[in-house]
């Protein structure tokens, strides 16, 4: 099965389609310049899915730079989950925004 991984940063969406277990990349893609001429990350996401919607994959991953202690496995989102991500703002505050926007889009 393969996994669409994405990395929203502040100022790109970084993606990619592939195969968990040889790494090969089916699809890979980034989309630059959000916080310009109104392009936020809803935007670059809508551009994510078009890019990948003829891609079979079966789930979805998104990295966030800083989970502290709660979080060192993959967790599935959850509304508790995002209040987690916040409230770790401050040990990454370049970055968690960013991938909570992401995640959000």
């Amino acid at each position: 099965m393969n996994i669409l991984v994405i990395n929203a940063g502040s100022s790109s969406i970084k993606y990619k389609v592939l195969d968990p277990e040889t790494g090969a990349a089916a699809i890979t893609g980034k989309v630059e310049r959000i916080g310009e001429k109104g392009r936020d990350h809803a935007a670059a996401m809508k551009e994510v899915v078009e890019a990948v919607k003829d891609a079979a994959f079966g789930a979805v991953g998104h990295r966030v730079v800083h989970g502290g202690a709660k979080f060192n496995l993959p967790a599935r989102i959850d509304d508790q989950v995002i209040e987690t991500i916040e409230s770790l703002i401050p040990l990454a505050p370049l970055h968690n925004p960013a991938n909570l926007a992401g995640i959000r889009a």
